[in-house]
């Protein structure tokens, strides 16, 4: 298989049609006197009218610095954006202040991974929720409350009416209030490692048949409710610390971890971003002899060779 390259949608190639397009974001920080820190490199998805892409992985790997460039929310100084962000055909990147705040909110808003740092401490959430219809609306206060108490019952908050005139800490609970109040359910998944996309794929077929080591580590952390496979099944633990985006490994930037790494390509070998099935690309060297067991966690030293000699 070979790289796609050009303007990419997460599994396919973009369309005119798509709502955002990101083409080659890159973000680096880095002031006077600093080195050059480079936490976004290269990343290029787009999203269609009423889908929902997601972007997983660690922290640290890159997924809130790319929202925030997105959005154009990052620090002007010391920070510099590279590469393209259009949204309905609008350029973004390089875009004033005032361009962006029409955009904000009422076109463009952002899900920040912790919900209680969206949500104001000390004000009621349905004046919280109100304010934010207002501001972008034409809507009265008792419409936008009303309004606020629709959208708390449409993502699934028992009793809103009375939801509404809570704090944030008090619709904390066991299946999660907060999140709620600010989830989205991907139809497409990208899994990001330290500043790139390793893997993506539409998110049924992602979770089903995870392709890049990155990924199958960390679907194997996730707890299966059936208590026997999951005493059967094997869990694969990373070694060490995310690497810093300042000093990123050569080659495959995995392979300090990777329970898969081989002695050849991955260290000195950047993978390109490659389709192995319709809509599900893995930027990894040895995709396709992980998936048909060739490779094991165990294997660190699989030689090429001599499998195609025994085939």
């Amino acid at each position: 298989m070979t790289a796609t390259t050009g303007t990419e949608r997460l599994g396919g190639v973009s369309h005119p049609g798509d709502l955002l397009q990101v083409d080659g974001l890159s973000v680096t920080f880095g002031g006077k006197g600093r080195k050059p820190v480079r936490a976004v490199d290269g990343v290029s998805f787009s999203v269609r009218p009423g889908e929902v892409v997601g972007l997983v992985g660690e922290s640290g790997g890159g997924k809130s610095v790319t929202s925030l460039a997105i959005m154009g929310l990052l620090p002007r100084r010391g920070v510099k954006v590279g590469g393209s962000v259009r949204f309905e055909g609008r350029e973004l990147v390089g875009a004033s202040r005032s361009e962006l705040r029409g955009l904000r909110g009422r076109e463009m808003a952002m899900v920040f991974q912790d919900p209680m740092t969206s949500l104001h401490p000390v004000v009621p959430v349905g004046t919280q929720v109100t304010e934010v219809l207002r501001q972008h609306t034409d809507l009265d206060r008792a419409a936008a409350r009303q309004e606020a108490e629709d959208l708390l019952h449409q993502v699934g908050i028992p009793d809103p009416k009375r939801r509404l005139d809570e704090y944030p800490h008090q619709l904390s609970s066991p299946v999660g209030l907060r999140q709620r109040a600010l989830i989205v359910i991907s139809d497409r998944v990208g899994v990001m490692y330290l500043g790139v996309i390793v893997e993506e794929a539409d998110s049924d077929e992602l979770y089903a048949n995870p392709l890049h080591p990155y990924t199958i580590s960390l679907m194997s952390a996730i707890p299966v409710p059936d208590p026997d496979v999951e005493d059967r099944r094997e869990r694969i633990l990373l070694a060490g610390d995310l690497p810093s985006p300042a000093n990123p490994p050569s080659g495959c930037r995995f392979h300090t971890r990777c329970p898969f790494v081989q002695p050849t390509r991955c260290h000195d070998e950047v993978p390109a971003l490659r389709e192995l099935a319709p809509g599900h690309r893995v930027a990894c060297h040895w995709a396709e002899e992980i998936k048909a067991g060739r490779i094991t966690p165990a294997d660190t030293a699989f030689d090429p060779t001599a499998e195609a000699a025994n085939d």
